[in-house]
Order: C-alpha cells, then structure tokens, then sequence
C-alpha cells in the first residue's frame, strides 16, 4: 500500500507523483500474519506487528549513519501510533522525523543519539539513602542477638555489596 501513483498527461508528456500515506489509509490497514513495513513517506515506515504479537502500529524512521552509500541504514524508532499519552500520530511522527533527520545531519551525529539523549533526560536523579547506608542503618537498629548481627554484616557486605 504506502503510496498511491497517479499519472497525468500534459501536452504529451506523462507525470508521476506520490501521494503519501494518510491517516485514514494508516486506520484502514490490519495486521496480518506476518510483520508489514509501510512507507509513510520520506524513510517514515509504520511498522504493523502480527496477530500473534498484538497487532500494534508504531513509527520507524530510516536513514544511513554517516550520510551517503558508505553509510549504515539505522533505525530510529519513533512511537507507537494512537491518539493517547505517548502516542503518536501521523502528523506528529512525520513532524518528528522530519526533526531527527534535520539534527543529525547539522550535528553530523547518529540519529539514535537524540533519542538516547531525550531519554536519559526523562530518568530522575534519584538523591537517596544508598544501599549500604541502608544495610548499616539496619544492622545498627536491629533487635537481633550480636552474632547474629556479625553473620547478617558479612552476608550484605561479602556476598550483596561486592556486586
């Protein structure tokens, strides 16, 4: 599906062009018993996973890291298609390739690291107790006898905390 090609004729002359994907057509598709790459036009494929996986829509951008025929396709997996939270739609992900596309290439950097960098910035810095601070505050609180303590310390800091 992906494309639709429509001629025209003009003073003799046949044209082609392209009509990218829409979002109706993109509803309309179904998943079938195999995975189906669609091109949503512009290296923008929807990705329909089979039956036996759930059937799910999601974007998939490609393009070659560095830019050129030496260059290695990669894949930037862009989300999961729907209208809800972290979702995407057509509009939305074509606007976001568009956007990883630019930044590589003014950057000279490899697509996938916009969206490890974009990630990373969503994890919290956590500032807490760490879990040695934590194993001694126990020990040192426990109602426990002092052999048992003794047994418990080198347990956490001989076979836990070493990892």
């Amino acid at each position: 599906m992906g494309f639709w090609l429509v001629l025209w004729e003009v003073n003799g002359v046949v044209g082609m062009a392209q009509i990218p994907l829409s979002d109706s057509q993109l509803k309309a598709l179904k998943p079938l018993d195999k995975r189906q790459n669609i091109s949503a036009g512009h290296a923008l494929f929807v990705v329909i996973e089979p039956l036996a996986k759930g059937g799910g829509k999601s974007f998939v951008g490609r393009t070659r890291f560095p830019p050129g025929r030496a260059g290695k396709q990669v894949e930037v997996r862009i989300g999961v298609y729907g209208r809800g939270p972290g979702q995407w739609s057509l509009k939305e992900a074509r606007d976001e390739w568009q956007r990883i596309r630019v930044w590589s290439l003014e950057q000279g950097r490899d697509p996938r690291d916009l969206k490890r960098e974009q990630k990373a910035a969503l994890v919290p810095k956590v500032e807490g107790p760490t879990l040695v601070e934590v194993a001694e505050a126990y020990l040192a609180h426990s109602a426990n006898r002092e052999s048992t303590k003794v047994d418990y310390r080198n347990m956490l800091f001989n076979q836990v905390l070493p990892v």
